[in-house]
């Protein structure tokens, strides 16, 4: 038991990294695709990817007709509706502002686990998820809170993006009911599948296609990357690693996304990290150490 728990908390650190990542290698597939393009392409490899893991397996004969309308709903909300809330909100605020949205997610989850799976945290661990979910929010913001104040808290953009937090957090709980009876690969397969279905329409308004001639192998690079390693390996991380342990873990384990992103875009981007960002990460590390070790042991006890 505690051995898979260890594998479960590396698995959902992968899926983070790999995740943060994304943040990187979508700045270079933007320089040649629109959003709506990525998002089919990035999403269409990793359907394909995970769908082959799953036929293999076996898992795809045994899909009935309930569990195709489960996996169309949260193929939906947790890819499509996510993606586009996220990226139209992004376009039409602060960047500032919007990053702080985005940074609500975990904090979502851990209070959705709460009300509808009856997850429940100790005091410290509480403790921790507050200064991971602090941290995050610090790093989010790179300590400039002039783009924060200065906002229009009530925007459309900022209202968009700080809903697809919440539709994000909404999913990871709905994902996790499923996967008590269904297999990871089974729902993070068809999600992906079910969400490049429905993003489609929006590819093919925009004649998408006619831009993935033009693709540089720079460009192509990214989306294989993005598609087959930030999608579908980090989706089936997360998703069986959150089948093993609680979503409350996972939620405080994704505020380490931002820090990760900020570390990559420094070292391979040569982009600015600021002294406030380094001290967001040092307490999203301790926020994190603080609610695993106190969750490692309320369950050895």
């Amino acid at each position: 038991m505690k051995g898979t728990r260890s594998l479960a908390t590396a698995e959902a650190l992968t899926a983070i990294a790999l995740w943060a990542l994304s943040f990187i290698l979508i700045k270079i597939a933007l320089r040649e695709l629109s959003p709506a393009t990525l998002i089919v392409v990035r999403f269409g490899v990793a359907a394909l990817v995970v769908g082959l893991a799953a036929g293999t397996r076996g898992s795809l004969p045994r899909v009935s007709r309930h569990d195709l309308v489960g996996l169309a709903v949260l193929g939906a909300i947790g890819v499509t509706l996510h993606q586009l809330l996220q990226v139209i909100g992004q376009t039409s605020t602060d960047a500032g502002m919007a990053a702080l949205c985005a940074a609500t997610a975990p904090a979502f989850i851990v209070v959705l686990a709460a009300v509808f799976l009856g997850e429940r945290l100790g005091r410290w661990q509480l403790l921790g998820v507050l200064l991971a979910i602090a941290g995050a929010a610090l790093v989010s913001v790179g300590g400039d809170w002039s783009s924060v104040r200065n906002a229009r808290y009530m925007s459309l953009g900022n209202l968009l993006v700080l809903l697809s937090a919440m539709v994000w957090a909404a999913s990871t709980i709905i994902g996790k009911h499923m996967m008590r009876k269904r297999s990871s690969s089974l729902i993070t397969g068809g999600s992906l599948f079910f969400g490049w279905l429905f993003a489609l329409p929006v590819f093919l308004a925009g004649k998408g296609w006619r831009e993935i001639p033009g693709l540089s192998v720079r460009g192509w690079a990214a989306i294989v990357v993005l598609g087959v390693f930030c999608t579908a390996i980090a989706h089936l991380a997360n998703n069986h690693a959150l089948r093993h342990i609680p979503a409350q873990r996972i939620a405080v384990i994704q505020n380490l996304e931002p820090f990760l992103a900020v570390v990559g875009a420094w070292l391979i981007l040569g982009e600015k990290m600021s002294a406030p960002m380094l001290a967001g990460g040092a307490a999203i590390i301790a926020g994190v150490y603080l609610t695993e070790r106190f969750s490692a042991w309320a369950a050895d006890q």
